[in-house]
């Protein structure tokens, strides 16, 4: 952003004051670009921040000075009220949106965790199943030894489809959470670096 978009971008947000607030509101910027010199252009809008924030508090203040005025007119309350609704929506809504993506990142994450541990409990769920079949199967082995034989082959093939589950839910599980760990520190890292 340079110097003339800055200002365009302050005059359209501010289209709804009245004519001599936007012109104060500008010849004040373009002195401070003036003052600044061509030279720190980028330096001087990032000393003044967003223009949200800027056009945020020009409204702001000029809807207490309106409420601040000697005389009051339901035609002036309105006036600031309106100035007021119009400072909020003009205000960033970064801190929402950003509290919203947070949000949705860890129902993500709990979503996936939840769907591992869900395989896992399945995989548990069929060794263990595996187990007390084979087991039992072992009394049938001399009363009906065809179908002891039977159960003791399927028994084993549950615990070697839940041992394989509980293997590959435990692996997913180490990955997503090294990804996860892996992201959020580098998170860390580029606001730390953006806050420098």
């Amino acid at each position: 952003m340079n110097r003339k978009e800055f200002i365009d971008e302050l005059k359209r947000k501010l289209d709804k004051l009245p004519y001599d607030e936007i012109t104060n509101a500008i010849s004040y910027y373009e002195e401070y670009f003036d003052e600044a010199g061509s030279e720190n252009e980028q330096k001087a809008i990032e000393e003044l921040g967003n223009v949200s924030n800027i056009t945020s508090q020009i409204l702001a203040d000029f809807a207490i000075k309106q409420t601040e005025g000697t005389s009051y007119s339901p035609k002036k309350g309105l006036s600031a009220i309106w100035i007021i609704i119009l400072a909020i929506f003009a205000s960033p809504i970064a801190i929402p949106l950003a509290f919203a993506a947070v949000i949705l990142i860890m129902s993500f994450l709990i979503v996936i965790f939840a769907i591992l541990f869900a395989f896992g409990m399945v995989g548990f769920a069929l060794t263990l199943a595996g187990v007390i079949c084979t087991i039992t199967s072992f009394v049938l082995l001399f009363q009906h030894f065809v179908t002891a034989l039977f159960l003791i082959g399927f028994g084993l093939l549950l615990i070697g489809i839940g041992t394989l589950i509980i293997y590959i839910t435990t692996t997913l599980s180490q990955l997503s959470f090294k990804w996860t760990i892996n992201t959020i520190g580098k998170s860390i890292l580029r606001r730390k670096e953006n806050g420098k």
